[in-house]
């Protein structure tokens, strides 16, 4: 008689055993970082939690999980993520993402090529504070005194660094920054020194060159490396959930959104440009503008309003011009273009995100049947007029603009 699987489990209650805390350790410490998100979740949950520790563990938790779309037709499975900066599961993304940004923003602070030895890889240790403890005051503190350093010394320098915190065998954290600094006509040991007068510890300040003259790839390496963080933690044994809590809590203490807290970058960022005084020398700008005024009633940063008031703006948008760039955030572009589909069901809507800056945008495929052309051009305008400092809602959002 052939043996019935199909009866025998649905006879047989299958139970399964929660893991105990020493079994979570066990398996957070053998796991890949990438798979450990899970483990790390249940852990902590077994210590109290500070309320922002629980926000993260808790925006942690609804990360990977698979979910359908209806598109073009067709159902497609995706899977969503949380981008906390801490998350194990989105680290190593959102570091590689950061490390982009911050090569093109050197590209373009620069406007020339940078060449080796005008970069250096800086390590600065700033201090020591139990683990759990909010680092916030001592990391303002080392912004300040490095941010009236270099405009103080050297003002055509150029930082982006990532603060970090590593714990340490008896139980403290120490706080130090890694970063990249572009330094044309100033030495390498003057902005070690400077450094060092400000943190005397000894070996508090290290910049060397990069190992390679492959600038590019070495120079995104190392962003990655700053920006990538670690939860790992191993040897603690029945301690671990209450290290892990207690980092968490520091590193949430000096953040805000994002990598805001984080993130340390001076002279890196380009400087809005008040467009009607602007002397930007692009074609026919001044009409460009007029006529984006004239079709487009955003309001200034209007990408980083809540989700509902940027879907009534895409429906006013897509109304008047059938299409509406939304930025490069795919969580909130989501959102938005979920928000969209229910508040226009009759509307044939889809969404890509065109090169070079992929930009999410959002159009009616009724009123652009091949839209493909059509977005690169656009695109690749939107990309240099930014470039230029034209504010990001004014930049130009429908086809008849450029």
């Amino acid at each position: 008689m052939k043996f019935d699987v199909a009866a025998f489990l649905s006879s047989t209650p299958v139970r399964i055993e929660p893991l105990s805390a020493a079994d979570l350790v066990s398996a957070l410490e053998r796991s890949s970082r990438p798979l450990s998100r899970g483990i790390l979740v249940n852990l902590v949950q077994t210590e109290h939690l500070p309320f922002h520790v629980a926000e993260a563990i808790r925006r942690m938790s609804r990360c990977e999980v698979w979910k359908w779309r209806h598109v073009n037709g067709f159902d497609r499975r995706y899977k969503t993520r949380c981008n906390h900066p801490l998350c194990p599961a989105c680290t190593g993304r959102l570091a590689r993402q950061e490390a982009e940004r911050v090569w093109k923003l050197f590209n373009a602070a620069a406007g020339a090529p940078i060449l080796f030895d005008d970069l250096t890889w800086l390590t600065v240790n700033i201090g020591y504070l139990p683990i759990g403890s909010s680092f916030k005051a001592m990391a303002a503190q080392a912004k300040k005194a490095i941010r009236n350093m270099r405009n103080r010394k050297f003002p055509g320098t150029v930082w982006a660094m990532e603060l970090e915190i590593q714990l340490q065998d008896d139980g403290q954290g120490k706080l130090h920054a890694h970063g990249l600094v572009w330094h044309p006509g100033v030495t390498r040991e003057s902005i070690e020194e400077a450094l060092r007068a400000l943190f005397t510890e000894a070996r508090a300040v290290c910049a060397k060159e990069l190992r390679s003259r492959r600038i590019r790839r070495e120079a995104k390496g190392v962003t990655t490396y700053k920006a990538d963080i670690s939860l790992k933690v191993k040897g603690w044994g029945e301690c671990t959930a209450a290290i892990l809590v207690g980092l968490i809590a520091s590193y949430e203490s000096m953040r805000s959104r994002g990598r805001f807290g984080l993130r340390f970058e001076m002279g890196l960022r380009r400087k809005k440009v008040n467009v009607e005084m602007s002397t930007i020398q692009v074609d026919s700008v001044e009409e460009l503008l007029i006529t984006s005024m004239e079709l487009s009633v955003l309001p200034e940063n209007y990408h980083h309003l809540p989700v509902e008031r940027v879907v009534q703006l895409g429906v006013e948008q897509i109304e008047a011009h059938g299409i509406f760039w939304i930025g490069n955030v795919s969580a909130k572009a989501n959102a938005v273009w979920k928000g969209l589909e229910e508040a226009m069901p009759d509307r044939r809507l889809t969404m890509i995100g065109p090169a070079p800056d992929w930009q999410h945008v959002i159009i009616d495929i009724e009123i652009y049947h091949s839209p493909g052309p059509m977005l690169h051009a656009l695109a690749h305008e939107r990309a240099r007029l930014d470039e230029n400092g034209v504010p990001w809602h004014m930049l130009p959002m429908v086809p008849d603009q450029v």
